[in-house]
């Protein structure tokens, strides 16, 4: 266990080594890293890549035209995915370009290296390494190279070891598990050394046969697919393509962004002024609300005299307001005024403005009825 004296002097060291405490010093760092800029999500980006994203942020805003703070976000995200999108397929043309002259230049060195690194696992799993090996020339190649190198060691003894039987039947794909009496089972009643010989003289005329039918062929088209640009991909071409998969996938999310932004209805702190069809014009503004009476007729003597009751009802009011929704009024099961014009109206305002002239025309009744 540390000492109090141990865990005081880690504090210190501890706060010696913090790292840039700048936000220049941490952007510096961040980019210590960084190789081509074209994994991640293109937060740090090379000096190039940083002056192709502001090019092309002057050459496409006129296509696109950001408006608000969002949209200017996503426009900025096309433009720095765009440039990685070109960058990644530029160096994906270069890869592939580099595989076809090496494949004019060190063809045979390549594939000769492949078979040796294929090799390196025959014996953790010869059953499977073993027929690998024979589906090309080089790995034939390496199997003959092997056995001719057996073929010497064991003539060279009386008889084969443990260790030469080993080899001898990884060279021939035989399964770690199916190798119990497996001597006796090649050679039978045969003498030792001279059944070993056998077995690797058979086995060698095979794998030349192999060559002289097919395998020389095989390797001369693959070569010449190499040198046209047409093999197999390496890993890092497959990396690159794989970049430009989620690139692309993000490219094209920015892009359906920034269109959804700019064609959905405007807010109202930034309206669209979007021309109507011609012949319809805004609805009137609602009237406004009658002038109560002024206090200056508050002397009895200076009011008007009152008008005469009639048995018309007053004609309908300007204004009506509206009826609140916990009031008896406002209930749907509430019948019809029969002074009502229209026993059907067609929308909410003409029934709320029927309930209101039916209240003021009970309020008209109590006010001018007899004291």
């Amino acid at each position: 266990m540390a000492s109090t004296r141990q865990i005081e002097a880690n504090r210190r060291n501890a706060a010696k080594s913090t790292g840039p405490r700048t936000a220049e010093g941490k952007a510096r760092v961040s980019r210590n890293a960084l190789s081509h800029g074209l994994a991640g999500h293109g937060v740090v980006l090379t000096d190039e890549q940083l002056a192709a994203v502001e090019e092309r942020k002057r050459d496409w805003f006129p296509d696109y035209r950001p408006d608000s703070p969002a949209e200017r976000w996503r426009f900025e995200r096309i433009c720095i995915e765009s440039v990685r999108l070109d960058t990644c397929l530029h160096r994906a043309v270069a890869a592939r370009d580099e595989l076809a002259r090496r494949a004019s230049e060190a063809w045979d060195e390549d594939r000769a290296l492949d078979a040796e690194r294929l090799a390196s696992r025959l014996p953790g799993r010869p059953e499977l390494v073993q027929p690998e090996l024979l589906q090309s020339r080089h790995g034939v190649l390496w199997l003959l190279d092997r056995w001719e190198c057996l073929r010497d060691a064991v003539a060279r003894r009386p008889a084969p070891t443990d260790r030469d039987w080993s080899l001898l039947l990884d060279l021939l794909g035989v399964p770690a598990d199916d190798r119990d009496d497996a001597p006796r089972r090649l050679i039978g009643e045969a003498p030792e050394a001279d059944g070993f010989d056998a077995i690797a003289a058979e086995a060698v005329a095979d794998l030349r046969r192999r060559l002289d039918a097919y395998l020389d062929d095989r390797d001369d088209r693959a070569r010449v697919d190499a040198e046209a640009g047409l093999a197999p991909d390496a890993p890092a071409v497959v990396l690159l393509d794989r970049y430009e998969d989620r690139i692309l996938r993000r490219l094209r999310q920015a892009e359906a962004d920034l269109r959804r932004l700019q064609g959905r209805p405007a807010s109202p702190d930034r309206p669209r002024l979007v021309p109507g069809p011609s012949g319809v014009h805004a609805p009137p503004s609602p009237p406004a609300s009658p002038a109560r009476p002024s206090s200056a007729h508050s002397n009895p003597a200076d009011r008007p005299p009152p008008s005469p009751p009639t048995d018309r009802p007053p004609s309908r009011p300007d204004h009506a307001s509206t009826p609140s929704r916990s009031s008896p009024d406002a209930r749907p099961d509430r019948p019809r005024d029969p002074a009502s014009p229209d026993p059907s109206p067609r929308n909410r305002r003409e029934r709320r403005a029927l309930r209101a002239m039916a209240r003021h025309l009970g309020r008209g009744v109590r006010d001018d009825g007899p004291s």
